[in-house]
């Protein structure tokens, strides 16, 4: 029913369609659909090359049968499409297609896109539409192909990924639709999924819709792929640059450091873990932790494994109990931190708070020698501005690992640095002492 109802957004009349199968001797129920469909014109099938693995996880372990394939689909592309009215106008992944058979259509459709030596020319009509179904999580990797074409492959706009899942009383299909060219997608979606409630008995739900990156007519910018000539900064008229340069006049160095509390689990834990970012959970056990850098290593229950940050993961019993986090102990770490800085004027600095904001807490101290500003939010998130007239990294690192030292269960999920002073500053003071020109001026 979902990919049914997904051709319909298939914007070309007499459209000429390719589906992904799985072994020619299998059952590709996609092929069948759509040549029953008014709107499609003729069915180009691709089946999984015979030889290959078809449940093969990664490229190493049959590099020569990847490549073959690879090369013997581009050939058929090639074959297939020979003429100028001959366009592709949509790509289906069928059920039976494999996960290595999708790795390999998303290399040729870079090589497609990019122009790349040998590749297919000119195959493609100006509105292709691609159509994947998702019923179990091990599926996840059609979302997750049909995601890097709208990013990686063809990312200006007029582009779009949606997903829409098609409720019943005892299950549930994921539909993922890639479209490029049609700028009045919006207005097709939603007319898909009107017409399909009112002749099924499902209810559909539009989960999301991304876009790509947006350009106000279809040729207002160029790829750099695309490009004729590169520019030199000999090119460019510099003169306002080199004089802001001049003026600048560094004075202080700024850190800002973002903090979360951290997520603890050990080998053998059961979790839940979620690879695209929140939206879905899936049970597995932490196999391998590090740490150091927040990152797990999981095995979940369909055999895959992956690689995760503690923020992907939560206690497979169902919500996180996180730690709690106190005003108290953000005072007290950030007491200790002053005094065992190396820094003197640290350790003498006037610290002041402020309560009562919300659920949160802020705590400021002042000294001869700069200034630092703790924000919590109450909740798991600490913010700390750490300003000094002395430019030095040392500084800012001693004192952020002092801070969560004194804490415990703090790890640094974001660092900005920064100059401060006038003229416009935007270097560092060791950047421009030299009264020697920049190299680009």
């Amino acid at each position: 029913v979902a990919i049914k109802a997904g051709t319909s957004l298939i914007q070309d009349k007499s459209a000429i369609t390719t589906v992904l199968c799985g072994y020619e001797a299998e059952l590709c129920s996609s092929i069948e659909l759509l040549e029953k469909d008014g709107n499609v014109n003729e069915v180009i099938p691709l089946y999984t090359c015979p030889g290959l693995i078809a449940d093969d996880q990664s490229f190493e372990d049959s590099q020569a049968g990847i490549f073959n394939c690879k090369e013997s689909i581009v050939k058929a592309l090639n074959a297939s499409f020979t003429g100028e009215d001959r366009k592709l106008s949509a790509i289906v992944l069928d059920k039976s297609a494999p996960k290595v058979m999708g790795k390999i259509l998303g290399q040729i459709l870079f090589r497609i896109f990019r122009g790349q030596k040998g590749a297919p020319e000119g195959i493609f009509s100006d509105r292709l539409l691609m159509l994947a179904s998702v019923e179990e999580e091990s599926e996840g990797w059609r979302r997750k192909l049909l995601n890097m074409v709208r990013e990686k492959i063809i990312v200006a706009d007029p582009i779009f990924g949606s997903r829409v899942f098609f409720n019943s009383s005892d299950s549930s299909i994921e539909l993922h639709v890639t479209s490029s060219g049609d700028e009045l997608f919006f207005e097709h979606l939603v007319e898909m999924v009107s017409t399909v409630e009112r002749e099924n008995d499902l209810s559909l739900e539009i989960r999301n819709i991304l876009g790509g990156y947006w350009r106000p007519e279809p040729r207002s910018i160029m790829q750099q792929w695309e490009a004729s000539k590169y520019m030199s900064p000999e090119d460019y008229d510099r003169m306002s640059s080199l004089e802001q340069w001049k003026s600048q006049k560094p004075l202080g160095y700024q850190t800002v450091f973002q903090l979360e509390h951290a997520r603890r689990f050990n080998v053998n834990d059961n979790v839940k873990g979620s690879y695209d970012e929140g939206e879905s959970w899936l049970q597995a056990r932490v196999i391998e932790v590090d740490y150091a850098k927040d990152l797990y290593t999981v095995l979940y229950v369909d055999g895959d494994t992956e690689e995760l940050s503690g923020s992907n993961l939560i206690p497979f019993s169902g919500n996180e109990p996180l730690s709690s986090i106190t005003a108290a102990q953000i005072d007290n770490a950030l007491t200790e931190t002053l005094s065992e800085m190396e820094s003197e004027t640290m350790d003498n600095a006037d610290v002041y708070r402020v309560e009562n904001i919300g659920d949160g807490h802020i705590t400021m101290a002042l000294w001869s020698g700069g200034t630092v500003v703790v924000v919590w939010d109450g909740r798991t998130h600490v913010d700390i501005n750490l300003f000094t007239y002395d430019e030095s990294v040392d500084t800012a690192d001693e004192f952020i690992s002092h801070f969560k030292q004194s804490h415990g269960t703090l790890t640094t999920a974001l660092r900005d640095e920064q100059p401060r002073g006038t003229g416009r500053v935007v270097n560092f003071l060791k950047d421009v002492s030299s009264t020697a020109v920049p190299r680009w001026a």
